[in-house]
């Protein structure tokens, strides 16, 4: 009877410590799969292999081998550990279920039990060195991972990191319709510069370009070494006008920045192409549309950037950041009006708002569109002249702004009117966004001579279907601003 009483604890005991000793296995194991099971890229960088780079990713591959070796190691001796502790239970059981007499039953199960605990105690210390040793290897294997795609002498992600960085946003928008737009980057006459300055003095440099890129993105986006004096940009949730504001934000910090090497004071410039991703395009083709940005920049003349707008290689330039470029000048008695600065024009609008049809489309999310007009714009212009006409559209562009969310885009489209994309939004959503603006441009004065002018506007809305194309749906917002049985004095571009 003692025998059995006794023998309940130390089953449990002995159940404890094999599970925890089949939790080091595990972890090991696991350790080792997540180890063998990362990707081997065999792409090369199109430049140079750079001299610090492909030496420390053969370092780190060394290193992570070694660790996933002692792994196994480790797990195959704690395997061997707890067969070991598993006979001596074995044998002790075996023990006391041949005790029958009772004379020696007390000193039996005291040897067992002393010898349980021995074992026991011997086992726990070699699962805790055991778990110090996973937990160690475990780290550096994390280590090896991100080393194995890190830049060792810029800090950013290499070429590595880049395919799979890229490769994950592309298969991240088709799934999702989370845009992604990408940024190739050369640095102008590296090599030229390289005889000049010296090998040291262009590693300096290319250490102060990672800086510079890190400081001038935003922490959403993945800056990258791609190869040699490459480097590129992964921009997540990303449209065109807000990487062109990246583009050119990092262009011009890396202009006007300087570094010291040795006395000397080292300016370079860049070259920059741009590309976004369509549901044309798979990740190559996104890739090869930045680089054709990036070479028409270098034909250009260099320190410049072009945009890829699947058709043709636009120049970006500082008046395109805030869309001048992209916008007409809109005429009235022969006169000259400028747009409100910061939007883009209907022919840029209608460029994106064929991109998000196709999203639409293709993933079932809703897109509407609101038509926007200011209500007796040419009689302002009649009666207080272009400055007040101007101060009208400014102030309505502003108060539309202040309704809108991020992924939202408003452009000018003609006199006094404006037109809207709601990405995401149904026709009842986008009502909700009209009455709000119309309850904020109600609250505008604007002076006018010695008085003061309340500024009125009107809506229209018209969801997308399968069957619109980004002139229709604009007609029919238009159309829609309109009182019934009125016709639209224009329609859209």
């Amino acid at each position: 009877m003692a025998a059995l009483l006794l023998t309940g604890p130390i089953s449990s005991l002995v159940m404890v410590n094999f599970v925890c000793a089949c939790l080091v296995l595990m972890i090991g194991f696991v350790s080792g799969v997540w180890l063998f099971g990362i990707p081997r890229s065999k792409s090369r960088p199109r430049s140079s292999p750079d001299r610090h780079g492909n030496r420390a990713s053969d370092e780190a591959n060394q290193r992570a081998l070694i660790a996933s070796t002692r792994l196994k190691d480790l797990a195959s001796t704690v395997a061997s550990d707890v067969n070991s502790h598993a006979l001596v239970v074995g044998e002790l059981s075996d023990i006391l279920g041949s005790v029958e007499s009772d004379d020696t039953i007390d000193v039996t199960v005291f040897q067992a039990i002393g010898k349980m605990v021995t074992s026991n105690t011997e086992l726990q210390q070699r699962l805790e060195v055991a778990e110090q040793q996973v937990e160690s290897q475990a780290t550096a294997l994390l280590n090896q991972k991100t080393a194995a795609r890190t830049d060792a002498l810029t800090g950013l992600a290499n070429r590595r990191g880049f395919d799979d960085e890229l490769a994950r946003q592309f298969d991240r928008w088709k799934q999702t319709g989370h845009l992604v737009s990408l940024l190739i980057m050369d640095i102008d006459h590296f090599k030229k510069f390289n005889d000049t300055h010296g090998h040291q003095a262009g590693d300096e440099v290319l250490r102060h370009v990672g800086s510079q890129l890190i400081a001038a993105t935003r922490e959403t986006d993945i800056a990258c070494r791609y190869g040699g004096e490459e480097f590129a940009i992964v921009m997540p949730d990303t449209i065109a006008t807000e990487a062109i504001q990246v583009a050119e934000r990092v262009r011009t910090t890396i202009e006007h920045s300087s570094t010291r090497f040795d006395g000397k004071v080292l300016k370079v410039t860049t070259s920059v192409g741009l590309a976004q991703a369509t549901h044309q395009h798979d990740a190559k083709q996104m890739l090869k549309q930045a680089d054709s940005g990036l070479y028409r920049s270098k034909e250009a003349g260099r320190n410049c950037g072009h945009f890829h707008d699947g058709s043709q290689c636009i120049p970006i330039t500082p008046g395109m950041v805030g869309w001048k470029s992209y916008t007409q000048p809109v005429t009235l008695t022969g006169a000259a009006v400028e747009p409100f600065a910061g939007l883009p024009g209907g022919n840029f609008f209608k460029d994106e708002l064929r991109r998000r049809i196709s999203e639409s489309q293709l993933f079932g999310v809703p897109l509407s569109v609101m038509h926007v007009e200011i209500e007796g714009y040419e009689s302002i212009w009649e009666q207080f002249g272009p400055a007040v006409a101007h101060h009208a559209l400014k102030s309505v562009a502003r108060s539309i702004n202040n309704t809108l969310c991020k992924m939202d885009l408003l452009a000018q489209t003609d006199q006094g009117e404006f037109i809207v994309m709601l990405p995401g939004s149904s026709q009842a959503e986008a009502t909700q966004v009209g009455h709000r603006l119309q309850a904020v441009v109600s609250g505008c004065l604007i002076p006018a001579g010695e008085q003061q002018l309340e500024l009125k506007v009107h809506h229209g809305i018209a969801e997308a279907d399968v069957h619109d194309t980004a002139s229709d749906l604009m007609q029919r917002a238009q159309y829609a601003t309109c009182p019934v049985g009125n016709q639209p004095r224009r329609t859209p571009a």
